[in-house]
C-alpha cells in the first residue's frame, strides 16, 4: 500500500467505507502480484473463467507430464540398447565360453536355468546377426536341439523365443 499513489489510496479508503472491501482486496492482490486485469475494472472473474483457466492449467500439466514420461521411456530404451550392445561386445570376446555355459545350464534340468540358457542364446543370436554369422548360429542351434530333443520344456522355450 505504501507504494501506491495518493489518489489510489484515497479511492481505496472510499471503497472500503462503501463496503466494497472484498473486491478491492482481490484487485489489490492482483496488482501486487503483477497480474493484469482480465475483465473491465470493477468486475471479477466468473466461475466459467476460473474453470476454463483451471482446465488450461490442468491440460498444460498433463501435456508436460506426457512429454516427461516419453522422454524417460526414450532414455530407458537408449540405456537398455547401450547395455545390450555392451553385453554383446563381452560375448564376442569368447562366444565358445558362452555356448559352454548354455550347455551347463541345460544340464541342470531346472526350469530357471533353462530360462537363463535361453537368455544367453538370444544374446548369441543377436551377436550372430550383428556379425553376419547367422548360418553358424543356426547350425549350433540345430545341434543343440538334436542333443536335447527329449526335453520338451526346453524345446518349448526355444520355440517361444524363436531360436532357430
Amino acid at each position: 500500500m505504501a507504494g501506491l499513489p495518493v489518489a489510489d489510496k484515497d479511492e481505496a479508503l472510499v471503497r472500503v467505507l462503501r463496503g466494497d472491501a472484498g473486491l478491492l482486496r482481490s484487485e489489490l492482490l492482483r496488482r501486487f502480484h503483477g497480474v493484469a486485469e482480465e475483465s473491465p475494472a470493477g468486475e471479477g472473474r466468473t466461475a466459467g473463467d476460473l474453470l476454463a483457466a483451471a482446465e488450461e492449467r490442468w491440460a498444460a500439466r498433463a501435456q508436460q507430464k506426457r512429454e516427461q514420461e516419453a522422454a524417460e521411456r526414450q532414455r530407458r530404451a537408449e540405456a537398455a540398447a547401450a547395455a545390450r550392445e555392451q553385453r554383446l561386445d563381452e560375448l564376442a570376446r569368447n562366444p565358445v565360453r558362452v555356448w559352454n555355459k548354455v550347455d551347463e545350464l541345460i544340464a541342470t534340468k531346472r526350469p530357471k536355468d533353462y530360462d537363463m540358457a535361453v537368455t544367453l542364446l538370444l544374446d548369441l543370436q543377436a551377436l550372430a546377426v550383428r556379425e553376419g554369422k547367422t548360418f553358424d548360429f543356426a547350425e549350433q542351434m540345430t545341434r543343440l536341439r538334436e542333443r536335447h530333443a527329449r526335453k520338451p520344456s526346453l524345446i518349448d522355450r526355444f520355440d517361444r523365443a524363436r531360436l532357430d
